[in-house]
């Protein structure tokens, strides 16, 4: 009984102070650390360290903004198991500041329009799928250069998310 016609996509975009951090991205320079969000998907991610452990595993947790995204300048990698509701925070403001992403299949990242990754960088929660999740990681933090390109059409997309907002707004609103 929903009249379609009167539904409207209305997304958000990420804070400015990220987007003025993309320009300070130095890919020659990314270190091997994994990033992670420890609040989100935690069980598994802990598997995935256990199973990984010549990598150097870092928390996002306890940090201010900018600690935030100067890891996340630094790194070359985040990853993300949590259940995501919609285009989660974490992941987009992983890709506008260089890092590669790896994600579960929950929630809206089993789809392509929130988290619009190639699939291999998509996996289940499961532990048939730790050596998989484990090549993907290695084959992400050997081949930086080249895999961060499997990621520039996301990057694009976040970085006109507040355009499209702006526009979003006018067209619905006036």
């Amino acid at each position: 009984g929903i009249d379609r016609s009167k539904i409207f996509e209305l997304g958000d975009y990420i804070e400015d102070d990220v987007i003025e951090a993309h320009k300070f991205i130095d890919y020659s320079n990314k270190k091997d650390f994994i990033l992670y969000n420890p609040k989100k998907g935690y069980e598994f991610t802990q598997k995935i360290i256990l199973h990984n452990p010549q990598y150097d595993w870092i928390p996002l947790i306890n940090m201010s903004k900018k600690e935030i995204i100067r890891n996340l300048l630094d790194s070359k990698l985040y990853i993300d198991f949590g259940t995501h509701p919609g285009k989660d925070r974490f992941p987009r403001e992983a890709v506008l500041c260089g890092c590669c992403v790896i994600t579960g299949l929950k929630g809206s990242a089993a789809n392509s329009v929130d988290i619009p990754i190639p699939s291999k960088y998509k996996f289940e929660d499961n532990i048939k799928c730790l050596d998989d999740i484990s090549m993907a990681i290695s084959d992400i933090i050997s081949n930086y250069s080249e895999r961060i390109k499997d990621f520039e059409n996301y990057c694009i997309r976040v970085l006109h998310e507040k355009e499209k907002f702006r526009k979003e707004v006018e067209e619905y609103f006036g």
